[in-house]
């Protein structure tokens, strides 16, 4: 099977199913084998001390498929707020690319973006959420993760 029949069915399974939190996207070049799979997993205004943020964060994992049958994977984490509070205005922006393993639970009183909900939220982050379930279907597919052949 090649690549891109492959991605499609990785892409229709994911995509097609409301318990994953991410978007499985196609994003190879004539380069490189690759996909990503997106998880927008905050975007809210709360309430903070003193005023109030409006917070947006995405986790992207990388997909990289050799023609050997291994892959490798490279996590981008981006973070930006806004806030007001204290006659303050103030702005930020992070971002990471390597390997990130871990998990973040918050919960927030505000107004999330995404569905509309107002009120007292939980926000649940965690890098398996991604990796596990996309890993078992690449290896069903044949495939290893770089050096755990």
């Amino acid at each position: 099977m090649d690549f891109q029949t492959m991605i499609n069915q990785v892409a229709m399974y994911f995509n097609s199913d409301i318990r994953w939190p991410f978007e499985v996207r196609n994003t190879s070049t004539p380069q490189a084998n690759q996909f990503e799979c997106v998880w927008n997993w905050k975007n809210a205004i709360v309430a903070s001390t003193p005023g109030i943020t409006d917070e947006q964060r995405m986790f992207k994992a990388v997909y990289t498929v050799y023609p050997n049958g291994s892959f490798t994977v490279q996590d981008i984490s981006t973070a930006t707020n806004k806030g007001f509070g204290g006659g303050k205005l103030s702005f930020g922006k992070s971002f990471f690319k390597g390997k990130q393993i871990g998990m973040h639970k918050e919960i927030a009183l505000g107004k999330n973006n995404q569905t509309g909900q107002m009120g007292l939220m939980t926000f649940d982050f965690n890098t398996e959420k991604i990796h596990k379930p996309v890993e078992e279907v690449l290896a069903s597919y044949g495939l290893t993760k770089y050096g755990k052949r």
